[in-house]
């Protein structure tokens, strides 16, 4: 079983990928399938990330949305072919950066 602290830097490194699969734009996300298909995906591995986390760990850090991120890796995975791509567009530009943070800092203060 793979630890937190590796599943949270997982985690992370997901955030850092979807930010930078994500920096040409609202106009690229929209137009171009490959980084719609790349974003999506990476949301799906940071669900996965934080599903496979101790339920210890998740309920010492309330401050992170761990529900939320681990049902949006459910609609990812279930309904690819439903997904709302505002929706997508809202959590990339409104949520994944203060994210990576938190969870950036939650690994931190696990020991190595």
């Amino acid at each position: 079983m793979r630890a937190d602290r590796l599943r949270l830097l997982d985690a992370v490194e997901q955030v850092e990928l979807i930010s930078r699969f994500s920096q040409r734009g609202r106009e690229a996300f929209f137009s171009d399938v490959l980084i719609q298909s790349a974003v999506l995906h990476r949301l799906a591995l940071l669900g996965e990330a934080c599903r496979g986390l101790s339920s210890t760990l998740r309920e010492a850090h309330p401050e992170v949305p761990w529900p939320q991120i681990i049902a949006f890796r459910n609609v990812v995975i279930h309904e690819y072919f439903g997904i709302d791509l505002e929706l997508v567009w809202a959590i990339v530009t409104e949520h994944i950066a203060d994210l990576g943070e938190r969870l950036l800092s939650v690994a931190d203060s696990l020991p190595d």
